[in-house]
């Protein structure tokens, strides 16, 4: 019988694969886990033994340690959350303490299973996240009136604290059966999560395929609206649907319908996009996410995201979104509470998107440069940072052919069932076509800052094939001039490439940078150069040699992804 239930609520990555991450994917966990520690108080061992039986009881309330970003926030994918609200707890099992010290409860104490889990597994983060929940603090621990040596278990608890810290050192991680990859670096205040969630519809789901989002600076910089606010008219009302739509997120629309996949949709029929590319090494984070099969008319539809570390303190995002099929492309970029202000725009009243959304105001530059730009003066409404702090979130768009809208999106600020009516400011980049299949390749980059933008200047430069003939748009090479003086080319080549169209090139043929004197047979190729024009370093995905001027840089004939730091 328990095998049976864990196999059930433990089949998608741990946990039952219900969407919601931080309400409806975690009450079944946090269930079987009060469950499981009521029984080990009458069969002591019984979880190391079921752990041992089935493994993947680890990997259940690691969950939502691993999907914890900032120790503050959780991806709001699906039916939880609020605009740009926090998560402050870990929520794979609930806490429960008496209201003081001198109280009592007869429930199984979830502390005490925790500590159960880390003796089975050895996961340290099992410890870390129990005494985060007793705020930081060994005072009452374990609060479990069948503890007959708590003063033994608060000591325990402190070694493991001493020796391993209080912070949770979490790595970059794919989710590939609940389909969200999150892309980390940077340490306390100055950590940052990207986080990707790469499928739509599904118990409790949105039509959110290819969803992007951003936590840095303490804050939740490219929030999900949340949880629907039925409280405007019930779950079918404008308002909720809206919430739902896959206008609502940051990704994009194709002919202004919403992806296939329904909120009620069986697991078993998620419609997912697939991973194609994963590097994680050090300064470079990156994720290509493939998934024409969010859209019936697409032929194509494939985002590419990158986390660039300059610094351990600052970094900067670069997002591709490769879409064909259809003949309309609407590409929407949302960020915080706060004031936005263009550059490069010479906006005019434009019309609405229309499709039913929650979106108003529109001012549209119908032909604008690549290289225009978008800044938020994030406004911490909720009170989140310190006061008089002064954060900005900078969107850098170098799109070829795009018209460009500032528009407002609604929103509810606050709690689920909150009634604050607001509207927040909203990035449409749009592509439009008479006849289909229409293609597009949006290229954006991403900042948050608190005193001045990490790029200086952005640019795409010319890719050209192994015998010099000039790349279509759809393969994208930029070049990145940073503050600080130095400089980083990033190529991402199209390896999908579904029309096959003139300047197209073959997947392992060496394609060219003529102005870095670069050439490689990489999908992804991403090189820094120091502000004396040096290489310092170079990364390969997905290919095999890569070469620089006098330098050549050889995988050993494997197409796989390599790092080289050439600093020393």
């Amino acid at each position: 019988g328990i095998g049976r239930t864990i196999a059930t609520y433990t089949a998608v990555d741990g946990v039952t694969g219900e969407k919601g991450l931080y309400g409806y994917s975690a009450f079944t966990i946090q269930g079987l886990a009060q469950f499981l520690q009521t029984f080990e108080t009458i069969r002591p061992g019984l979880i190391a033994t079921l752990l041992r039986e089935h493994p993947q009881l680890h990997q259940t309330w690691r969950f939502h340690i691993d999907t914890w970003c900032l120790q503050s926030y959780y991806p709001s994918c699906g039916d939880s959350g609020w605009f740009a609200g926090r998560a402050a707890h870990y929520v794979g099992v609930v806490f429960r303490r008496p209201a003081t010290a001198g109280g009592f409860s007869l429930d199984p104490s979830l502390f005490t299973f925790l500590w159960n889990l880390y003796e089975a597994t050895g996961d340290v983060a099992f410890v870390q996240t129990l005494f985060h929940a007793n705020d930081g603090k060994l005072e009452n621990l374990p609060w479990d009136l069948r503890e007959a040596r708590p003063e033994t278990f608060q000591d325990d608890v402190a070694a493991v604290i001493a020796r391993e810290g209080t912070a949770i050192r979490l790595p970059c991680v794919n989710k590939t059966q609940w389909h969200l990859a999150i892309l980390r670096s940077g340490q306390g205040r100055h950590e940052r999560a990207l986080w990707l969630d790469y499928d739509s519809g599904n118990r409790h789901a949105h039509m959110d395929g290819m969803n992007l989002g951003l936590f840095a600076h303490g804050l939740d910089l490219m929030p999900d609206f949340g949880y629907p606010p039925v409280q405007f008219g019930g779950w079918n009302s404008p308002r909720s649907r809206w919430y739902m739509m896959t206008a609502a997120h940051n990704s994009v629309t194709v002919d202004g319908q919403n992806q296939k996949g329904t909120q009620w949709q069986p697991t078993a029929d998620s419609i997912a996009a697939t991973v194609t590319l994963w590097t994680d090494v050090p300064g470079l984070h990156a994720v290509r996410a493939s998934g024409a099969i969010l859209y019936e008319q697409t032929r194509q539809y494939e985002r590419t995201v990158l986390l660039v570390d300059v610094s351990d303190e600052d970094f900067y995002v670069l997002d591709i979104f490769r879409v064909v099929g259809g003949t309309d492309h609407a590409k929407f970029i949302g960020s915080h509470f706060g004031a936005l202000h263009t550059q490069g725009l010479k906006l005019q009243p434009g019309l609405d998107f229309g499709h039913e959304t929650q979106l108003r105001n529109f001012s549209t530059d119908p032909r604008p440069a690549p290289g225009w730009s978008a800044d938020w003066a994030v406004e911490d409404r909720y009170g989140y940072l310190p006061a008089k702090s002064r954060l900005h979130f900078r969107y850098t768009d170098l799109t070829s052919q795009a018209q460009a809208s500032v528009c407002e999106a609604w929103v509810i600020a606050g709690h689920y069932n909150a009634m604050a009516e607001t509207w927040v400011p909203r990035l449409m980049i749009r592509r439009t076509a008479d006849t289909a299949p229409l293609a597009s390749t949006f290229v954006g980059l991403i900042e948050a800052h608190e005193n001045q933008p990490v790029i200086k200047k952005a640019r795409r430069v010319p890719l050209v094939s192994a015998n010099g003939e000039p790349l279509s748009d759809n393969h994208v090479a930029i070049e990145i001039q940073l503050r600080n003086g130095q400089t980083d080319l990033i190529m991402a080549r199209d390896v999908e490439n579904p029309l096959d169209r003139p300047g197209g090139c073959r997947a392992d043929e060496l394609l060219r940078i003529p102005s870095w004197e670069a050439q490689s047979d990489g999908s992804l190729v991403f090189l820094r150069r120091d502000a004396e024009g040096r290489l310092i370093k170079a990364t390969i995905g997905e290919g095999r040699i890569l070469r620089h001027e006098a330098t050549v840089l050889d995988t050993g004939g494997q197409r796989r992804v390599l790092n080289f730091d050439l600093q020393d």
